[in-house]
């Protein structure tokens, strides 16, 4: 009876894992980046990875490495139109090389996603080969290296830097003063009276 029940709990276990691996990797788009570097196709399946380990870590690297929004661009992208964490990065990173706001690109690429990002940075002034493409290909290394390996020489994570730790703390100060103002709005709404009803 109980290795039978053993049994069941494993197996349900089991499923209950490769089903929310499946809900993870099921993503807006098919995750297909077709960059037009196979490098960075490769560079952007490996962030998808990591993300799924650490997306505190994902999303701190996007909004300090490209100055993207965190609320509500990447957290939004991220956890609520379900698009793919190399997708978001490169957005991020495609808007950061021409200087121009992430959610710019990611309203292109929302609307010509079946063209690929390589089509879509040819058609924002990146051609393949160009000091704007290896400017790029290398900001993604660079980002995409903080990600892979934040260990130190004996393998004991780094402490996070100066910029990651006031960003993050900025963005808890928003989050607490949203929290207030909801709080304070929903106090207000129900110390009203209510309104007689009519009959």
């Amino acid at each position: 009876m109980k290795k039978s029940l053993a049994g069941l709990v494993l197996t349900l276990g089991l499923a209950f894992t490769a089903g929310a691996q499946a809900v993870v990797d099921n993503f807006a788009f098919g995750f297909s980046p077709r960059t037009g570097d196979a490098w960075v196709d490769t560079q952007l399946g490996d962030i998808n990875v990591f993300a799924r380990g650490n997306t505190d870590g994902f999303i701190d690297d996007v909004v300090v490495s490209y100055g993207a929004p965190r609320y509500p661009a990447v957290r939004e992208l991220y956890y609520d139109r379900r698009w793919a964490p190399g997708d978001i990065y490169y957005a991020c990173a495609i808007a950061y090389q021409l200087r121009r706001p992430c959610l710019e690109i990611v309203d292109i690429y929302q609307r010509d996603h079946g063209q690929g990002w390589g089509a879509i940075a040819k058609r924002l002034g990146i051609k393949p080969g160009s000091p704007a493409f290896h400017a790029l290909k290398g900001n993604v290394g660079k980002g995409h290296g903080k990600m892979k390996g934040n260990q130190g020489a004996a393998g004991r994570p780094r402490p996070a830097s100066r910029a990651v730790r006031r960003t993050r703390a900025a963005a808890r100060a928003r989050v607490a003063i949203r929290a207030k103002e909801r709080a304070r709005t929903r106090a207000a709404a129900e110390a009203r009276p209510s309104s007689p009803v009519m009959k």
